[in-house]
């Protein structure tokens, strides 16, 4: 008897052909979530550094040097965003564990086939926390880069003339 081994998403056709279409639809959703929160954090931290003109332009005046302008910018970015996201996390991880205990029921064929029963309960693992603290982090930072470039910009005396 001749034994031939094959993947198993090979074995498992259209059903794995239809898991992988899933999931990258799943990851270009999640990459096009990413891109928004980073424009709106951008957006507002431009916002907020526009109307600290006058704050930036008086340390800058008292001899405050770029680099600490900069730091200060980005590390109030990537502490703010740290913390709102770990709240995220936690609530995230909250409403997991409570439909980890009741289960999402599924109603339809199609559902049902896609989840592989008639309820899905919902795992989150230690891997998933830390991925999202690690891409937390990396959204804070990026966001970070224009509204810092944007505070640089400022010189003491126009911000002392506004």
């Amino acid at each position: 008897w001749d034994l031939i081994a094959y993947e198993w998403t090979k074995g498992a056709g259209m059903s794995a052909q239809l898991a992988d279409v899933i999931s990258i639809v799943f990851y270009g959703i999640l990459a096009l979530i990413a891109i928004v929160v980073v424009i709106v954090i951008m957006n507002t931290l431009v916002v907020s550094i526009s109307e600290r003109t006058n704050e930036i332009g008086t340390m800058r005046a008292l001899g405050a040097k770029k680099n600490y302008i900069k730091n200060m910018i980005s590390l109030e970015t990537i502490f703010i965003t740290i913390v709102f996201g770990i709240i995220g996390i936690i609530l995230g991880v909250s409403i997991l564990g409570i439909t980890g205990q009741i289960g999402i029921q599924a109603t339809g064929t199609f559902t049902k086939i896609l989840l592989g029963g008639d309820v899905f309960i919902p795992r989150i693992s230690g891997s998933s926390i830390l991925l999202s603290i690690i891409s937390i982090t990396i959204v804070s930072v990026v966001s970070s880069l224009y509204p810092v470039s944007v505070a640089l910009r400022i010189s003491p005396r126009e911000a002392m003339s506004k």
